[in-house]
């Protein structure tokens, strides 16, 4: 089965449908001005990416969820039972694993924190993956003779076949 590459859209999709899956009560939405509490906001921050070896994408991922409570006031144990929920979620019930594309992410670690009455709930991990080129069309080099010789001929088999 040849490898596909996974695209960030794809690991987004795979966080929020796990986080459907958990609370399909609350709706999980693009930052706007005026929107319906509870509610989660999402965001996928690429922290680092680079080569590995030519061959390899190296990326250090944080996917960032943030809870906005049913009130915006008193609500601390609304706020501890979400933060509570989604710790047991994401280390224990997926055993620190998320599926994307059929291939599992594990999670490094997590991050928490609340801000302005707001969950800020972090999640750390990487993504390496092949390089894979999509082009079909790149035409196979033929053998290279110079003078006669192959090319890629070392020259220390120059004087084997004289013995």
């Amino acid at each position: 089965m040849e490898a596909k590459r996974i695209k960030y859209s794809d690991i987004v999709r795979a966080f929020s449908m796990n986080l459907y899956e958990h609370f399909p009560d609350i709706e999980i939405m693009d930052v706007e001005k005026d929107f319906p509490r509870p509610a989660f906001f999402t965001r996928l921050d690429i922290e680092e990416t680079g080569h590995f070896m030519t061959r390899h994408i190296d990326s250090d991922l944080v996917f960032r969820i943030y809870y906005f409570p049913s009130e915006p006031e008193n609500n601390e144990f609304e706020l501890l039972e979400i933060r509570n929920e989604l710790e047991y979620i994401f280390l224990v019930k997926e055993n620190r694993l998320i599926e994307v594309n059929g291939v599992f992410l594990e999670i490094l670690d997590i991050g928490m924190g609340l801000v302005d009455g707001v969950v800020h709930f972090y999640l750390f991990f990487n993504l390496s993956q092949e390089i894979i080129d999509d082009s079909d069309d790149i035409p196979v080099m033929d053998n290279l003779e110079i003078e006669g010789v192959l090319a890629n001929r070392h020259w220390a088999d120059k004087d084997k076949g004289s013995e």
